[in-house]
């Protein structure tokens, strides 16, 4: 058994590693193809310059940054872009609209089917004084997606064989999903819980208890409450009691203090009563308890 878990922590430890080394090869990679579009114009948009072209409806200046602002992304991303904007002023006067393309590419083409789409508001202080919206569209880099899938298949070669080397030829070990084993762990982890009551945070004196991921919330005999990080499936293997009312809500049989009503469960604490509704998938395995 020691043998056993000294390899399962070996492959453990190494699997770790393993990724670790992966991720570090293959986010860069990843990283700086992201579509880089939203980022970019909210950092320009933000200006004060480009405000003031805004304010002023500085058509031409606009048109310039914008054609700048397309071939700075196709540059930077590999990916045609197009923005589409309109702006209006303080003063309400007439609005102005403006649509610029990466170079070769129209905004009919890429507002069929964008890879990544978004707006950007443009305001100047609370009032909203224009609106630019982008598309951008992918290409697929072939080269880079054979890299990555070489680089996982070796991982899952070497994992394998690694794996196979730790376990495969080993007898010295007992399965730990062995319904024995489950079995022996409930025993021992309700003898040290009941031989210690006064330290042991869990105990079996709970009337039920309410998971809210990742916690279970207990409330127990005496109108106390503890919150612990659990799973309802592990508290079931440790308490024999456990009878579910609904798939976050589980009540502990055997305190002795629960009724059954129809589909209604009545608690009984030592100052008051609570009552559940139990689901209907649910309810014949509370009657047995």
């Amino acid at each position: 058994m020691q043998n056993y878990y000294s390899k399962s922590i070996l492959f453990v430890v190494g699997l770790l590693v393993l990724a670790s080394l992966f991720t570090f090869i293959t986010v860069p990679i990843f990283q700086s193809n992201i579509p880089r579009a939203g980022v970019f114009l909210r950092d320009m948009s933000s200006s004060y310059t480009f405000k003031d072209d805004v304010y002023q409806l500085n058509v031409s200046a606009l048109q310039d940054r914008f054609e700048n602002w397309v071939n700075h992304l196709y540059e930077q991303t590999d990916q045609p872009t197009c923005l589409s904007a309109n702006f209006t002023n303080f003063q309400e006067s007439n609005g102005v609209n403006l649509t610029e393309c990466s170079t070769g590419v129209k905004l009919s083409d890429l507002a069929n089917k964008p890879s990544d789409t978004g707006t950007v508001s443009v305001k100047m202080g609370e009032k909203q004084i224009g609106e630019i919206e982008w598309f951008t569209q992918s290409t697929t880099d072939y080269f880079l997606l054979s890299s990555i899938f070489a680089a996982y298949l070796v991982a899952f070669i070497i994992l394998s064989s690694w794996y196979w080397w730790l376990f495969g030829t080993s007898k010295d070990r007992t399965q730990p999903n062995d319904p024995n084993n489950i079995a022996e762990l409930r025993r021992s982890l309700y003898r040290v819980m009941k031989s210690n009551r006064r330290t042991m945070a869990l105990h079996d004196n709970w009337v039920y208890g309410t998971r809210e991921h990742p916690y279970v919330e207990f409330v127990n005999l005496d109108g106390s409450k503890l919150k612990i990080r659990a799973s309802l499936l592990d508290i079931e293997i440790i308490f024999s009691g456990t009878r579910y009312i609904n798939r976050s809500t589980v009540f502990n049989a055997s305190v002795g203090v629960h009724s059954i009503d129809g589909n209604k469960v009545t608690l009984n604490l030592k100052s008051s009563s609570v009552s559940f509704d139990i689901d209907s998938q649910f309810l014949e395995n509370a009657k047995n308890a």
